[in-house]
């Protein structure tokens, strides 16, 4: 993989080794078309249903890789909580799934092109609004250490994501959409590694014609210690101690399903630091796995693919 800019191989903080993953449990329903889509005309389609959610999506990738971790999210007492459930044990994941009295386990549907690009989504992810500061200090707090890492994301509501926040020592957040992305605004000075897509990022910085390297340096500039913009197949675009550098992806020859991929990095890159790699190197595992949940259907490549990415020696794969 080439890479251009100047090093910037640490982070100001040690990296935890534990790890707690909030909130992003849910099932998903893919449904794949069989040719492109035509608006306003039903459409012929393969449907499929998954377990989902960006914190379950990386927090498999991340444990496949070697990652020691829980998983804490809001499920309902329903067929789908289940699912979840057993998708934690099969993945290695802990869990710390929560079922909710009265509530449904979230659902995310999406339409899936041939080519394997999402045309669409749509959610129903009310749940998560359960989660506030009397829900995290009951679930969350006890799970917290000094040795632990906390992993959250802006399905969050902003008085949750200060909360939460202001719980752990070292911080990873995911913006999750465009829409979503500026409850992360308050708590950027608290985050120690960032993980957005462009849109996400430009949402967040407030410009929305940025490029990449503007937006990191723009949320450089606001406090958030280190991490990395993407943009589909272009190079990504990552920051730790004050320096920016951009590490170009292999190209993807086919590409079965991009739902997920964003997850797959993160947990990619947060199993490597976790596992002693630099940050450089933690950005080529990151983008090998993302490589891997491209080429498979489903948010969630092979176990054993996963697994490889991370060798005895932790050198540059």
């Amino acid at each position: 993989m080439s890479e251009t800019g100047a090093p910037a191989d640490c982070l100001a903080k040690a990296v935890p080794r534990r790890w707690v993953f909030v909130c992003g449990a849910h099932m998903d329903q893919a449904l794949r078309l069989d040719a492109p889509a035509r608006l306003g005309v039903s459409n012929p389609a393969k449907v499929e249903n998954l377990a989902g959610g960006s914190a379950l999506n990386a927090a498999g990738v991340a444990a496949a890789i070697g990652l020691d971790l829980t998983l804490l999210s809001p499920i309902g007492a329903d067929a789908g909580g289940a699912i979840l459930h057993e998708t934690c044990a099969a993945r290695g994941i802990g869990d710390r799934l929560i079922e909710m009295p009265g509530h449904a386990t979230g659902l995310y549907s999406v339409l899936i092109e041939p080519d394997g690009n999402v045309l669409i989504g749509a959610s129903d992810l009310a749940l998560y609004e359960t989660i506030d500061t009397a829900w995290l200090k009951t679930h969350l707090r006890p799970l917290m250490d000094g040795g632990t890492g906390l992993f959250l994301n802006a399905n969050l509501s902003g008085a949750a994501l200060e909360a939460a926040v202001a719980m752990a020592d070292f911080v990873a957040a995911a913006t999750i959409s465009p829409a979503k992305a500026a409850r992360l605004s308050p708590v950027l000075a608290g985050i120690d590694l960032l993980f957005a897509n462009l849109a996400e990022a430009r949402a967040l910085a407030g410009e929305e014609t940025a490029t990449a390297e503007a937006a990191a340096a723009m949320l450089m500039e606001r406090g958030v210690g280190a991490g990395a913009v993407t943009h589909e197949a272009d190079p990504v675009t990552g920051w730790s101690e004050g320096r920016i550098r951009t590490t170009k992806p292999p190209r993807v020859d086919r590409i079965a399903d991009s739902n997920g991929a964003g997850d797959a990095f993160a947990g990619g890159v947060l199993a490597a630091l976790a596992g002693g790699r630099g940050f450089a190197a933690a950005l080529d595992t990151g983008i090998a796995a993302a490589g891997l949940c491209l080429r498979a259907e489903g948010p969630y490549p092979d176990r054993a693919a996963l697994a490889s990415l991370m060798n005895p020696t932790g050198t540059r794969s």
